[in-house]
């Protein structure tokens, strides 16, 4: 496997499919975060709806089963808390791979991307600003009710 320079007659070939590829792969990773916060959200609602219509209730005392899977929503949301911050660094490493083979082979797109880019860096802490705010509720039931 051959390495290829700045001076390869091939570059224009190579470029933007390498260039499609990383961001491709942000897209997949943005994809997959967003599938396993949602899947957590919707297992919290759920456990906390179930919990609400129980004979208990809220108010009263929980059955051993009502804690576990509070406890499983807890634990959920908070590993999909660490999650959501593991796929932000992935896609930052795939951008700064981008960007580096810009500045490599085609430093004149790289001015153009960084002229015209802009950043959504405030969902992925949205989105785990939530998950800790329904861990936190859920701490509240565990220790309260």
């Amino acid at each position: 496997m051959s390495v290829t320079t700045p001076n390869d007659k091939h570059i224009d070939l190579i470029l933007p499919t390498y260039l499609e590829w990383q961001y491709t792969r942000i897209g997949q990773l943005e994809e997959h975060g967003l599938a396993v916060s949602g899947a957590v959200i919707v297992l919290s609602v759920g456990v906390l709806t179930l919990l609400n219509q129980s004979d208990s209730g809220v108010m009263g005392v929980m059955s051993l089963a009502q804690k576990a899977a509070l406890w499983l929503a807890l634990v959920a949301n908070i590993a999909a808390a660490f999650y959501i911050r593991r796929v932000e660094k992935g896609q930052d490493i795939h951008e700064k791979r981008a960007l580096h083979v810009l500045e490599l082979y085609a430093d004149s797109l790289l001015h153009v991307n960084e002229k015209h880019t802009f950043s959504l860096r405030i969902r992925p802490f949205l989105q785990a600003l939530v998950h800790l705010v329904v861990a936190l509720t859920i701490i509240y039931l565990l220790m309260y009710i």
